[in-house]
Order: structure tokens, then sequence, then C-alpha cells
């Protein structure tokens, strides 16, 4: 018997929403900052906005420790609300779950 096995990455769906203008104005920005970051010799780190800032983080932060978020918290549900993925957890699991 043949078998036709695909793995999708889940990571390559986090963007299920044509991007807007803010958010393109956000990358491209965040973008210059890495270009910046590695034209001055810096290595090892990651552009992010902390605080409406522009920041430069070290990578050994950032792994520093493990961090985990809840499948049925609400800010993960916000996330995947906001970017039109679907929950996967079904009615009795989400509502009988959800972390404030």
């Amino acid at each position: 018997m043949e078998i036709n096995l695909k793995y999708l990455d889940p990571t390559y769906n986090l963007r299920a929403l044509p991007a807007n203008s803010y958010y393109r104005q956000m990358c491209a920005q965040l973008t210059q900052y890495a270009v910046h970051g590695l034209f001055a010799g810096f290595t090892g780190f990651s552009i992010g906005l902390i605080n409406g800032r522009t920041v430069m983080l070290p990578l050994s932060e950032i792994t520093r420790e493990l961090r985990k978020i809840s499948k049925s918290s609400r800010p993960w549900q916000r996330l995947l609300a906001s970017t039109g993925q679907p929950s996967f957890l079904n009615d009795e699991n989400h509502y009988a779950g959800l972390e404030h």
C-alpha cells in the first residue's frame, strides 16, 4: 500500500490574513533596524518592539528560559482571532478551560 504523507510546518500558518498598511510599515521598520544592526557588526540578536520602541534583543536573553502559553488562554485566543486562524478547540474545551 502506497502512502503519501505530508508534514505542514505550523509556523508557516502564522500569517493567515493579508498585511494591512500598519503591519507593512512596521515590518519595513523592523527590517531596517535588523540591517543596521548587521552593518554595525552585531550578531546573535533579534529586533522587536518594547513599549513602542524598536530594540535589539540578544538571543541569549530571548531563549534564557522556556516560556509556554496555554492553548485555552485569552491571549492565545486573541492572537488566533486577530490572525483569522482556527482555534482547534471544541466548544466544551474552549469555554470551560479559558484562563483569565
